[in-house]
């Protein structure tokens, strides 16, 4: 009864613990490569504590990865190998692998408790060593102040009509945000109509850059501005230019009083057309009544004779007048 209350006991206690850990060695830097490790135990800090009882055996993966830009010949070791007089083994299979660059290795963990060993939980060490002579690699250069790193355009107004000048701002910052002055910027229209006024400008002590652009013609034009020193650093922007609004009532548009002849047929040749068109149509109607009249009289030549009690009816009448 004893021995069933502390298996279940330790059941519970037992996890499976898949746990990424940066393994360190004497002759590898701490983040040379990282290791995790799958198996009923617990992981943590580089070391794998386990839960065992008398004649138990206990496998665990053990996944290793290279996180350098080079090659690397590892060997894995156990410490302790043996615990308790060799009760308790831990042994690794294999103990040594070549990992590639950005590579993964996974290693055989067997825990063994001899059939004398008592219960209990017992801790281990992974040490991973290489015998690979590892290359320095360079640090990054910081980012000089001062250089130019990347330019914003904006604009306050995307919309403007036709003949209309509009304004695009351009800042230039360095690696560390800060505005530059002393800039030189290239103005350029990719598409459209519109034309700059100066195509080259200079930034100001807030680092801005400022240029007139122009379209006398309605559309969208998509405008450039780029560091002349670094063309590679540059911003777009489009604008749109519409339509002037009619303010003189005469429907052109252009505000300038002046009269637009009409396009199509003048109004007196469209008068007679359709004076014409009405004839045709109560002519048609007309004759249209006569041929049905005529058609009607071909068909019934007797159609205007009386006989019988009508025609003594009529004869009557005109007696009696």
């Amino acid at each position: 009864m004893m021995k069933r209350l502390a298996f279940v006991f330790v059941a519970v206690l037992l996890t499976v613990a898949v746990i990424p850990s940066t393994v360190s060695a004497d002759t590898l830097p701490n983040d040379a490569i990282t290791v995790a490790v799958a198996g009923n135990g617990t992981w943590e800090d580089d070391h794998l504590s386990v839960s065992m009882f008398p004649g138990e055996s206990i496998p665990f993966a053990v996944s290793v990865h290279n996180n350098l830009d080079q090659d690397i010949h590892i060997l894995v070791s156990a410490d302790p190998e043996c615990i308790l007089d060799r009760d308790v083994t831990a042994c690794i299979c294999p103990d040594e692998a070549d990992l590639l660059a950005d590579g993964n290795y996974v290693f055989n963990l067997t825990v063994s408790a001899s059939g004398v060993a008592p219960p209990g939980t017992f801790s281990f060490d992974l040490i991973i060593e290489t015998d690979t002579e590892l290359t320095e690699e360079e640090p990054e250069p910081e980012p000089e102040e001062g250089i130019p790193d990347r330019l914003s355009a904006s604009v306050v107004d995307v919309v403007t009509t036709a003949g209309s000048t509009n304004e695009v701002t351009a800042t230039v910052y360095d690696a560390e945000d800060n505005p530059l002055p002393g800039v030189f910027v290239n103005w350029l229209v990719t598409s459209g109509n519109a034309t700059f006024a100066d195509k080259d400008t200079i930034t100001d002590s807030d680092g801005e850059a400022v240029a007139d652009v122009l379209s006398n013609t309605a559309g969208s034009s998509v405008v450039k501005c780029q560091v002349a020193s670094n063309t590679s650093i540059f911003d777009t922007v489009t604008l749109v230019w519409t339509a002037v609004a009619d303010g003189d009532g005469d429907g052109d548009g252009d505000g300038d009083g002046a009269t637009v002849p009409k396009k199509g047929l003048p109004a007196w040749l469209v008068f007679i057309i359709g004076v014409g068109i009405i004839g045709a149509v109560f002519g048609g109607f007309i004759y249209y009544r006569r041929w049905q009249a005529r058609k009607s009289s071909l068909a019934d030549p007797f159609a205007g004779i009386k006989t019988g009690e009508e025609g003594e009816r009529d004869e009557d009448k005109l007696d009696l007048d």
